[in-house]
């Protein structure tokens, strides 16, 4: 229901009309009293007089039409039913202006009173997080951030206000990076376990930064979320140091024992022929407890890196090294390595991602008969270089493809047997090329060949 039916204030304008007829019936009958004849000859100017005046005043009206639009509008979209009844059968039309805007201050009031609650609640709700937050613009201007955040990067400092650019509130470079990628991108970006000086004391943080939604689902700015995972982190550096030192440990009378057995089996014939066997065994079990120490070991080392070095390496090198490791350890077969490559250099770790390869084609010869074919390729693929190491072997059954990279899984035990495998070579594979920021996932039908492939970033 529009106000009225009509944007026009006629009740307002009938009012004037009938008050400049007034005025001229008086100014015509005193005329008419006092000199008839004059009274005559000034009605013709008194009516046309009055109509011009009407007129004018018709046209003079045009900003209280306006207001009148805007009341309608208010009228309809927004007071509830009763007050448009009330407001419709009023006549007049500055009442219905100042009903209108009494309601409309008591809806801003009470609309006013709603923000400040509910700005009490989000500083409350922010305050009690105990991970620290950081909200910034599209110019990178500090929009918010709640006492943890305060607590944790700007102990020591005078008060900071909203309102200052995101240097001048975060000092950890690699961080303030993240979220102009994530303004420059409007792409979720994570950053984890960065060092940050608290006082005289390191922490380690998470940091997940997004794109914070604005007006008309545009891109208003970041928002990045704090976690600390000091202890995570101090947690995860006792463990490896733990295998690590284990490792170290019992390797040392791992090789005294094979160091030994190998006396006693050079010695054999002064010891009683069932003893012999017996030899064999503590020497194939010592090797492979070694092995299993030294993957172990190795496992650790390369969890503890925060880093890698990268350099650009030439593809074929590392392939040749890996060609001489496997023909090398596999001297009763013939193994065969097949190359379609599409790039020459990587951009890697050259060290690691040898062992990568290197740890794919050893487990394509075990596992393969006696003339194993190994096929390397590489090519690029968008913004990223896929590796892809394929045998000739079993293959592997795909209930057992997304598990097969985890340490000491095994798809079948009967299968591992005499391959003195310790079920971590997978398992080193993934953390490498994890390090890489990449990933890895195997193929197969279960029945002819297994191809793993890897996905890094160029």
């Amino acid at each position: 229901m529009a106000l009225r039916n009509s944007h026009f204030p006629w009740y307002f304008f009938w009012r004037n009309v009938r008050l400049n007829a007034v005025v001229g019936l008086l100014v015509m009958g005193g005329l008419w009293f006092t000199n008839s004849q004059a009274a005559l000859i000034a009605f013709p100017f008194l009516v046309g007089g009055f109509l011009i005046s009407s007129y004018m005043f018709y046209r003079n009206t045009r900003p209280l039409r306006q207001v009148l639009t805007h009341v309608a509008r208010i009228v309809d979209e927004e007071l509830p039913h009763e007050q448009r009844i009330d407001l419709f059968y009023q006549k007049d039309e500055w009442a219905q202006i100042e009903a209108a805007l009494q309601d409309a201050d008591t809806r801003l009031r009470a609309q006013l009173r709603t923000i400040q609650a509910e700005n009490r609640k989000f500083t409350t709700l922010l305050g009690s997080i105990s991970n620290e937050i950081l909200a910034i613009d599209k110019q990178s201007n500090v929009l918010f951030f709640n006492p943890r955040f305060e607590r944790t990067f700007l102990s020591g400092r005078e008060k900071l206000q909203t309102g200052g650019k995101l240097w001048s509130v975060l000092d950890v470079a690699e961080a303030r990076v993240h979220f102009e990628d994530v303004l420059q991108s409007q792409q979720m970006k994570k950053l984890k376990g960065f060092p940050v000086l608290v006082g005289t004391e390191t922490r380690y943080y998470n940091l997940t930064v997004s794109p914070l939604p604005g007006d008309s689902g545009t891109m208003g700015g970041a928002v990045g979320v704090f976690a600390d995972v000091t202890e995570a982190k101090l947690t995860e550096q006792m463990r490896v140091d733990f295998v690590a030192n284990v490792s170290h440990e019992i390797r040392t009378p791992l090789t005294s024992v094979k160091g030994f057995t190998q006396v006693l089996k050079a010695n054999k014939g002064q010891l009683p022929e069932e003893m012999h066997g017996f030899l064999d065994k503590i020497l194939h079990n010592t090797e492979r407890m070694i092995a299993l120490f030294n993957d172990l070991l190795q496992l650790s080392v390369i969890e503890s890196r925060d880093k890698i070095r990268l350099e650009s390496v030439a593809l074929n090198e590392i392939l040749d090294h890996v060609e001489s490791s496997i023909k090398a350890s596999h001297k009763d077969k013939t193994p065969r390595l097949i190359r379609r490559l599409s790039v020459e250099q990587v951009t890697v770790d050259a060290k690691l991602f040898e062992q990568v390869i290197t740890n794919l084609a050893e487990n394509a010869c075990k596992y393969s008969g006696s003339s194993p074919e190994v096929t390397i390729e590489a090519y690029v693929e968008g913004q990223l270089l896929v590796v892809a190491v394929s045998d000739n072997g079993p293959g592997i059954a795909k209930e057992h493809l997304t598990r097969i990279f985890e340490r000491f899984y095994r798809v079948d035990h009967s299968r591992d047997r005499g391959t003195g495998g310790t079920g971590l070579g997978l398992a080193i594979v993934k953390h490498v090329v994890m390090k890489h920021h990449g990933a890895i996932h195997a193929e197969s039908d279960g029945h002819s060949g297994t191809r793993f492939v890897m996905k890094l970033p160029l």
